[in-house]
């Protein structure tokens, strides 16, 4: 079941790291549009400055679990590198539910915003008005896919810490 749940996340997380990539190559596209217009004619593309901005929260949003799973996000190891079995596995274990403790948070805000700004229509002003539905809705389902990494994570760091000390993935290696 743990195995099924986890392939699960895993499938979420990279769908949602392929819709970032999208997002990423559309604005992309835009920004090049935009500058070549603006040096050559002298004509901004209109609405590019909003987009970028609405499209970047989503990104990183959308990426922090993918980042997350490949264990591919910034630590410290000044305190960590000290411990061994058990004892890392219990810092993990903090350190996640610290983290869970702040992306529940965020989600909580996220949540509330996107609900507020679903029900009057809320919209980003600038010369191009985008919905702030979107970016909220990119932050509310990258904190929810960030918050299932972590409490997978720390599973395993739990199940770490209760059995030998040695994680599951460094077993199989």
């Amino acid at each position: 079941m743990e195995r099924f749940a986890r392939k699960i996340i895993v499938s979420i997380s990279r769908w949602a790291l392929r819709v970032s990539g999208v997002i990423i190559w559309v604005m992309a596209a835009f920004i090049t549009v935009d500058v070549t217009l603006r040096f050559a004619l002298n004509r901004p593309l209109i609405g590019v400055y909003e987009s970028a901005e609405v499209g970047f929260l989503m990104v990183v949003f959308l990426t922090l679990a993918w980042a997350a799973l490949q264990k591919r996000h910034m630590s410290v190891t000044l305190v960590s590198s000290r411990f061994k079995g058990k004892g890392k596995h219990a810092l993990d274990l903090l350190s996640n539910l610290l983290t869970i403790g702040f992306f529940g948070i965020i989600l909580w805000y996220g949540t509330r915003d996107f609900i507020r700004a679903w029900t009057i229509g809320d919209v980003r002003q600038g010369l191009f008005q985008v919905p702030w539905v979107l970016p909220l809705a990119g932050l509310v389902i990258g904190c929810i896919i960030m918050l299932l990494v972590l409490l997978s994570d720390s599973l395993q760091h739990v199940q770490g810490v209760l059995r030998s000390g040695i994680p599951r993935e460094e077993r199989s290696q």
